[in-house]
């Protein structure tokens, strides 16, 4: 299996890692870097507590590759092992400060970002893989009109596509019922 990992879905990648191919590994990590960062983040860790948090993540995910049973749901797979490290980070804070049971629920609550956050964080990423399988005219489209910031004029975006201004829109909604298509697919794992 030869060139470029980037428009493969996971479960070709796993099987490239199963392989031995250091270059479908360092895709699958750079696919989930963002989402792996962005819990510890939401737990308001240091920037070292975030990088051990990856690294814990990144071996339990290559320790398990041969065992995984639906790499469809990886995303999910790999937000729930982060949230149970990161929660591991706080018990253990705790429990260093030789903490009560019932003090340590107290302690970890403020620094545990609800749920609907988290859930948050992975719909962010899925929306950030389907944007990157996008072709190249509705990616840079969307993003100059929903990611860049300042956004810019209709003009410019216009120009700088070497598309008519008048053209955008319906581009635009063509290029969102294809992100919604990919969205999806992120989501049922059928990438």
């Amino acid at each position: 299996m030869g060139g470029s990992w980037h428009d493969r879905d996971d479960a070709a990648l796993v099987r490239g890692c199963l392989q031995g191919r250091e270059d479908a590994w360092e895709e699958l990590v750079r696919r989930y870097r963002r989402l792996i960062y962005s819990i510890p983040v939401a737990f308001r860790f240091s920037e070292d507590q975030a990088d051990e948090v990856f690294q814990r993540v990144a071996l339990k995910l290559l320790e398990k590759l041969e065992s995984l049973e639906k790499v469809g749901s990886l995303g999910s797979w790999i937000g729930t092992v982060t949230r149970r490290e990161c929660l591991d980070i706080v018990r253990g804070r705790a429990r260093s400060a030789d903490v009560e049971p019932e003090v340590l629920e107290q302690h970890a609550a403020p620094e545990v970002p609800a749920d609907d956050t988290l859930v948050a964080i992975e719909q962010e990423h899925a929306v950030a893989l389907a944007l990157e399988r996008l072709d190249p005219t509705c990616r840079e489209l969307l993003r100059a009109l929903y990611v860049e910031s300042p956004r810019p004029a209709y003009d410019e975006i216009a120009a700088r596509m070497g598309r008519p201004v008048g053209s955008l829109g319906p581009t635009r909604g063509r290029c969102l019922k294809k992100l919604e298509r990919r969205y999806r697919q992120v989501l049922g794992g059928s990438s």
